[in-house]
């Protein structure tokens, strides 16, 4: 196994090929050092943010390929490119590439790659438009705005795990139609039954509001940055 050199792992990055060889090969490189992972997907990071966009999505296919073999394996990577999946996604907003990423967040949730909700995250600022931002807007740029609009998202956030806990935490489950057939079958008192029925309703629809906040402030803060 080779040592692990930034500057040679950037050049592999800049000469890879839209290839199943070349892609698999440089995957295999990353995998061998999995120490490395932070540094490994914060270079990859960088080098998006320089080449053209055919290439982005080259190091897109590089990414979900490391991705998927760490998930089966416990790797760090899948942790760590979540980290840098929301800023690299809006660099591959453009229509040549934008379906065949969409295709991976695809892949990625028949496979619980990742969670649906970060997912559902990365699919709304795929299809964002950030608007050209002017000098005059960079010169306005407030970086108490920018704060705020951090802590705030922080706070939906924790909101929207507190309201999906009490959802999970629920015996009646609304995302399961067997467990909830078992569970129409077994109750007797039809009262009782509607009254729980609306109360799973009100914390499933809590759940969804608070996600729908989360997410909007999500991409209006990485449209900042």
């Amino acid at each position: 196994m080779s040592a692990f050199n930034e500057d040679q792992f950037e050049k592999k990055l800049l000469a890879l090929k839209d290839t199943h060889e070349s892609i698999s090969g440089l995957s295999s490189w990353c995998l061998e050092h999995p120490q490395q992972h932070k540094k490994i997907v914060s270079i990859w990071l960088q080098v998006l943010k320089k080449v053209k966009i055919e290439q982005r999505l080259t190091l897109f296919h590089l990414a979900n390929d490391v991705i998927q073999y760490s998930k089966r394996k416990g790797y760090d990577f899948v942790e760590s490119w979540g980290t840098a999946l929301q800023k690299a996604t809006t660099m591959v907003r453009d229509d040549k590439v934008k379906n065949k990423i969409l295709r991976l967040f695809k892949i990625w949730d028949e496979r619980s790659i990742y969670d649906e909700a970060f997912l559902v995250d990365l699919s709304g600022l795929l299809s964002s438009r950030k608007p050209a931002q002017s000098n005059q807007d960079a010169q306005d740029f407030q970086p108490a705005s920018l704060i705020s609009k951090i802590r705030n998202c922080k706070s939906l956030e924790d909101d929207t795990d507190c309201k999906r806990k009490i959802v999970n935490d629920s015996h009646l489950s609304l995302n399961d139609a067997d467990a909830l057939h078992s569970f129409l079958k077994d109750r007797r008192h039809g009262a009782d039954l509607e009254q729980e029925l609306d109360e799973g309703v009100d914390k499933m629809m809590a759940y969804i509001t608070a996600l729908q906040a989360e997410i909007k402030d999500r991409t209006s803060l990485i449209e900042m940055l």
